[in-house]
């Protein structure tokens, strides 16, 4: 059995070359092209490739930083981050808030409010660097399932269909509705006979409405309220 102080140099010198040979290919840079780079013999770099011998730490050092990777990355094996551990972040997505800095029909730019969420999406860039840090991201997107924008925030689909409904049900309402605390401090809700009847009406609307019906009316109202928005910022 081999002590946790020993290591395995055939599997090192292996894993080694398997690494510098998939970040090479993504670059698609030549072994003298690289050596001259960091400034390396080229024949280090090729018995790096030949599994004949490993790098120092500078050398180490420099292909990190050449690659934009952690140096961890380079002598650790490439399944650190299995499907299953991606999936397991995107379960521990869900629970994290996320803010929507920016959005586009084409790209959506997240700022992460939970620090420990952001230490793992840094770790998983650093450890495998841009370009499979995007394959990376874009499998999450997967696993995080079909979100939507509310409020400047993603919510998955089922939140966002019923926060749509409640829109749809108390927009417009909210002075007609009396806000106020009970005996037991839980807060309740007072209304008149003719907010009621409102409400009940568009509860009733909303389920004979398809989902496409839904959707096309909250695109709507929202083209209204930042309509509204943006003048009252004018006005400003």
């Amino acid at each position: 059995m081999m002590n946790n102080y020993e290591i395995d140099e055939t599997a090192w010198k292996k894993n080694f070359s398997d690494t510098l040979q998939r970040l090479m290919g993504k670059r698609n840079i030549s072994i003298n092209k690289l050596a001259a780079e960091i400034l390396v013999d080229p024949k280090s770099i090729r018995n790096y490739i030949d599994k004949k011998s490993v790098p120092s730490a500078i050398i180490l050092k420099k292909l990190a930083d050449y690659f934009e990777v952690s140096t961890d990355s380079l002598i650790q094996s490439q399944d650190r981050f299995s499907g299953q551990t991606i999936a397991a972040l995107a379960v521990i997505l869900r629970d994290f808030d996320v803010s929507l800095v920016k959005a586009d029909k084409d790209a959506v730019t997240l700022q992460f409010n939970d620090n420990v969420l952001a230490a793992i999406l840094e770790e998983l860039y650093f450890s495998r660097g841009k370009t499979d840090y995007a394959e990376i991201v874009e499998t999450l997107s997967l696993h995080y399932g079909s979100m939507q924008t509310m409020n400047q925030h993603l919510v998955d689909y089922i939140t966002f269909r019923n926060l749509m409904r409640h829109e749809y049900i108390y927009h417009g309402l909210e002075d007609d509705i009396a806000v106020y605390q009970d005996m037991d401090g839980n807060e309740c809700y007072g209304m008149d006979a003719y907010t009621v009847e409102k409400i009940e009406k568009r509860e009733e609307e909303w389920e004979n409405m398809s989902q496409a019906e839904q959707s096309a009316w909250y695109q709507k109202y929202q083209n209204r309220t930042e309509k509204s928005d943006d003048t009252d910022a004018a006005k400003d």
